[in-house]
């Protein structure tokens, strides 16, 4: 695209504005923004698409308002919405807030990745337990197997970091795991030998802790930020009626300081799984009932309700997990810390493993093999970007 293009169309946008620029300031604008490749698009393509993303957008809104409105109803005749109390006696009481993190190494020669795992006090008092390995692939293996192995092995690094902390410095009132305590059967897509291995580390790691929690009487809750499952959907049977997840539905529904009132996750997944057969039903094999509900904690229109898990050992004291989770939510502009516990939002700052930090290490990697006088055709990436 040529210069006069791209200040043709900027000047029109200013117009259509009604910003007053100079010419000098409007070529100056345009040239950080091709630096910065923010304009790669004809304009006349760019004016087409915005055009119809407007009408496909608003086509959606309405068509979502529509189904939401029909569905709040036959929601609220099985679905209680309470208010949650924030309790300032909550907000200092000690915890354990744990994460998990991997990025993978996008090698020709074979699939690896890092995966890390951190357990942190809230307040500290203590240092942080920290669990870290790799996982590694033959190139041969598909990528959804790798995947899986990657997200299990991962997952069982959260409960085995808690457990080390707990038991090296004492337990405290209240754990905090990220991500689901249940056992989602999304795994069974790809059970292979390793897959299969890897998800039963992760379940023996998870019924370990939910043991442990219970016979020291802490609080255990798990926080799920991010979900496309329909558990709310299948158990109050309303599957047919909504193309949308449980947290679409509930972020509609809910307002800031309101939670729905817990269900069964295990029953829910039975529920929505009646036609596998029991003893493959990976939640089963927790050994532990899970139940869970939603709560919105966040007060910005753009963060969703997170979900919230605990073992059956704490059922009936739904209301003080509640308040907890509330007294401790970390308000926040940036939306994968909004609205969460702080002790998870210290463990998911702890623990992520960054694609800079990555790529140091492949980098230092280049250096000892150039120096070994080894190929340095075998350190190819499958990411052109990589190095």
């Amino acid at each position: 695209m040529s210069t006069e293009d791209l200040l043709s169309w900027f000047n029109e946008e200013v117009k259509r504005r009604r910003i007053f620029l100079t010419k000098k300031d409007m070529e100056e604008i345009l040239r950080a923004l091709e630096r910065r490749e923010w304009i790669s698009l004809n304009p006349e393509l760019f004016e087409k698409l915005r055009a119809r993303a407007s009408e496909a957008l608003a086509e959606e809104l309405k068509k979502a308002d529509g189904i939401m409105s029909q569905l709040r109803e036959a929601v609220l005749e099985k679905i209680d919405i309470l208010e949650v109390e924030a309790d300032e006696g909550l907000a200092s009481l000690e915890a354990i807030g744990s994460d998990a993190s991997s990025h993978p190494i996008p090698l020709a020669i074979s699939r690896i990745a890092l995966i890390s795992g951190i357990a942190v006090r809230d307040p500290p008092r203590t240092r942080p337990s920290i669990l870290g390995d790799v996982v590694c692939l033959s190139n041969e293996r598909s990528r959804t197997e790798f995947r899986f192995i990657m997200s299990a092995r991962r997952e069982a690094l959260i409960p085995l970091t808690i457990l080390h902390q707990a038991t090296s410095f004492g337990t405290p009132e209240a754990v905090f795991i990220d991500g689901p305590l249940s056992i989602s059967q999304w795994y069974k897509k790809a059970w292979t030998r390793d897959v299969r291995e890897a998800v039963w580390e992760l379940v023996r790691a998870r019924r370990e802790l939910i043991g442990f929690c219970a016979q020291e009487d802490a609080l255990l809750i798990s926080i799920v930020k991010r979900g496309r499952s329909r558990y709310f959907h299948n158990y109050i049977g309303i599957a047919d009626k909504s193309p949308y997840s449980d947290q679409t539905l509930f972020h509609y529904l809910l307002r800031p300081g309101e939670r729905t009132e817990a269900i069964s996750i295990t029953r829910a997944i039975r529920r929505w799984r009646s036609g596998v057969s029991p003893k493959d039903l990976l939640i089963n094999h927790l050994r532990h009932e899970i139940y869970g509900f939603y709560i919105k904690t966040s007060h910005n229109p753009f963060s969703p309700p997170i979900r919230v898990e605990f073992p059956e050992n704490l059922r009936g004291r739904e209301e003080e997990i509640a308040s907890l989770v509330l007294s401790t939510a970390v308000p926040s502009a940036d939306l994968s810390f909004d609205g969460l516990p702080r002790a998870l939002c210290v463990a998911h700052r702890d623990a992520k493993i960054t694609a800079e930090m990555m790529r140091h290490i492949y980098r230092e990697r280049i250096y000892e093999v150039a120096e070994e006088g080894m190929d340095m055709g075998l350190m190819a990436s499958s990411d052109r970007v990589m190095p």
